[in-house]
């Protein structure tokens, strides 16, 4: 099953996510949220990480997205995933499609 977030271009938009093993909550090495044109490509189009755009708080993390980072986008579907590292374990726990919506009020609209 594929997971499908959608967001309008140039927003903030935050989601928060819990890592359990055994039902505990567990905090990661390294976490990844990256998104691409498709998954055929290796060219990023933008990527958040731990203490850059990803956040810890009670073993929550906050992954942000920054009106930046997608406002230059077209609308439309994009490639993402969350990979996490513990103990040189990879594991991509997310994968899905980052859907980027139309907006009305564009930046240069803000006056």
């Amino acid at each position: 099953m594929q997971n499908i977030f959608s967001m309008v271009r140039g927003d903030t938009q935050s989601f928060k996510l819990e890592i359990t093993e055994n039902n505990e909550s567990v905090t990661v090495d390294s976490i990844y949220f990256t998104v691409k044109n498709d998954t055929h490509t290796e060219e990023v189009l933008f990527q958040k990480k731990l203490n850059d755009g990803i956040t810890l708080t009670d073993n929550i993390y906050n992954i942000t997205i920054d009106p930046s980072d997608t406002e230059n986008l077209d609308y439309g579907k994009y490639a993402f995933d969350i990979k996490i590292i513990k103990n040189s374990i990879k594991k991509r726990p997310i994968v899905g499609i980052l859907d980027i919506t139309d907006e009305v009020t564009f930046t240069c609209n803000e006056a």
